[in-house]
C-alpha cells in the first residue's frame, strides 16, 4: 500500500576457509507525516565461527520507530 513497504536482502561472502550469509526482512508502515515504524528480522549464518562461539546462526529482531523531517 502507500503507507507501508517491505524490504528483503540476500547475500553471501565467501573466502577459501569460511561463507558468511545474510537474509533480512523488514516491514515498514507510515504512522503519520513524520513517523515510520518499522519490524526487522535478520539471520546471520557463519560456515566456521570463531572457537569462542560455538553457534553458527545469529538471529536479530527489532522493531524501530523511525522520524522524517
Amino acid at each position: 500500500s502507500d503507507s507501508s513497504d517491505f524490504q528483503q536482502e540476500f547475500s553471501v561472502e565467501g573466502t577459501h576457509e569460511n561463507v558468511t550469509t545474510r537474509a533480512f526482512s523488514a516491514l515498514t508502515t507510515q504512522l503519520n507525516a513524520s513517523l515510520a515504524l518499522r519490524i526487522s528480522y535478520e539471520l546471520k549464518n557463519n560456515s566456521d565461527p570463531p572457537e569462542a562461539g560455538d553457534e553458527h546462526t545469529d538471529r536479530t529482531t527489532a522493531a524501530s520507530l523511525l522520524y522524517s523531517w
